[in-house]
């Protein structure tokens, strides 16, 4: 290790230290395992504001050769500038110029003839655009320069064998400053999830044997929605079967609470407290979400494909699992999408995981195993009043009721009332509700 690292080495042990006594004066229930005041003995006379530097009294031979090597660096600085302002008195150019080359414009020829004359100055390129003279100081003081550089290369060399030596003695303390920061990671993590779980009223998380949500929030989600302007509604559910249906018309937010569900279940099983008033859930070993997606022309697989490959996956996935399913098998026919559903509702039911399907089949909400829930709906009757300022499909997004509560057994869904608002003709939507109460 050089000076950077075991700079960066002392900083960490002087944070250790200080952890150190935090956690042991506030009582809190981790341990460094680790003591990190040796180590930090090893560094501290080295250590300064500016960092890391081998300190004079590590060796006499150290001190002896910076001392020569300030002295013999004064000496050539001041030699250099009685130079320097000789050259000035000579050529009228200011001495400090002369740290670096002066270019003449070569159309000065007189100016460029007069510096060819001045002893100190040395010629070193010309061209037809311009000429470059070089300060050339007498031997003396080039000697110093030489005399200085030596001490100084010698200040490095002992240095370097001084910080290898101490680097050396911080070898046997690498094993225990690694497991300490671990320890200093977890607890910074942990005091940042407090924080945050403060900062925004989240709610320590109940471990039971069955899921109810009070005021859960997908906090991006609510941002979007937010700053859209509409009133964002947080998850209200409570689920004591294994499995769960959830029925509702498309722009309904059945989405939005799968997602909301399998967000608020991995912050809790990353130890985080969900945004939400209350929860009560279990814990699983695996997530999975099925759901509709684009074809893949990569893999040559449809819709429905890759649905399956994802489901193959989850269900050879340990358990207990959650498996969120967001309309699934909808792009095959509705009979082998109904049966598939029925017999994965049957597979899933005796097994230990649960399972939320979101959707429009609704003869899935008469299974006795099955927890029926809905979306709340179009509200018509705030829908009426904004229709009078905005189009039919900004108002009946604003007139949505995004609360989830349970199934009504005659309950039906809102795609033929959607449909008439939207402007269907009307001899079309009573048909479809006179064949809908044949079926």
């Amino acid at each position: 290790w050089g000076p950077v690292e075991l700079a960066a080495i002392g900083t960490i042990l002087k944070g250790l230290t200080q952890l150190e006594r935090i956690l042991v004066s506030e009582k809190l229930s981790w341990e460094l395992g680790f003591n990190p005041q040796p180590a930090l003995d090893i560094l501290s006379p080295h250590m300064s504001r500016n960092g890391f530097r081998v300190d004079d009294s590590a060796d006499p031979q150290l001190r002896q050769a910076r001392d020569e090597a300030r002295k013999l660096d004064g000496q050539f600085r001041e030699k250099l500038k009685e130079f320097r302002k000789s050259l000035a008195e000579k050529t009228g150019i200011p001495s400090y110029r002369f740290a670096q080359d002066i270019v003449v414009d070569s159309s000065d020829t007189h100016q460029t003839n007069r510096l060819r004359q001045v002893e100190g100055l040395v010629e070193v390129d010309s061209s037809s655009a311009f000429t470059r003279f070089r300060e050339h100081p007498p031997v003396s003081v080039r000697e110093l320069r030489s005399r200085r550089d030596l001490a100084m290369r010698q200040v490095r060399e002992i240095e370097a064998q001084r910080t290898s030596l101490i680097a050396h003695a911080l070898s046997p303390a690498m094993n225990g400053i690694e497991k300490a920061l671990e320890v200093a990671g977890e607890v910074d993590l942990t005091l940042a999830q407090a924080r945050f779980a403060l900062k925004y009223g989240y709610c320590e998380p109940t471990i039971s044997e069955h899921l109810e949500i009070r005021q859960g929030r997908h906090i991006r989600i609510q941002k979007i929605v937010e700053k859209s302007g509409a009133d964002y509604v947080p998850l209200d559910v409570t689920i004591n079967r294994n499995t769960a249906v959830v029925l509702g018309s498309n722009m309904g937010g059945k989405t939005v609470m799968l997602r909301t569900l399998g967000h608020l279940q991995v912050m809790v099983q990353m130890g985080m407290f969900p945004p939400a008033q209350s929860m009560t859930t279990r814990l699983f070993d695996s997530f999975h979400w099925v759901g509709a997606a684009q074809d893949s022309t990569e893999q040559g697989l449809s819709s429905y494909g890759l649905e399956i490959m994802r489901l193959k996956d989850a269900l050879g996935a340990p358990e207990p699992r959650m498996l969120l399913l967001d309309e699934f098998a909808r792009s095959t026919s509705y009979e082998e999408g109904l049966a598939m559903t029925r017999a994965l509702i049957d597979v899933l039911e005796r097994g230990n995981s649960l399972t939320v399907f979101a959707g429009h089949l609704h003869s899935l909400a008469s299974l006795p195993h099955v927890t029926a829930l809905r979306i709340g709906g179009i509200d018509l009757e705030r829908y009426r009043r904004l229709a009078k300022l905005h189009s039919p499909l900004e108002a009946i997004r604003m007139s949505m009721d995004y609360t989830v509560r349970p199934l009504a057994s005659d309950e039906g869904s809102d795609a033929i009332t959607i449909a008439r608002l939207l402007g269907l003709p009307k001899e079309l939507t009573d048909r479809a509700t006179h064949h809908l109460t044949i079926f």
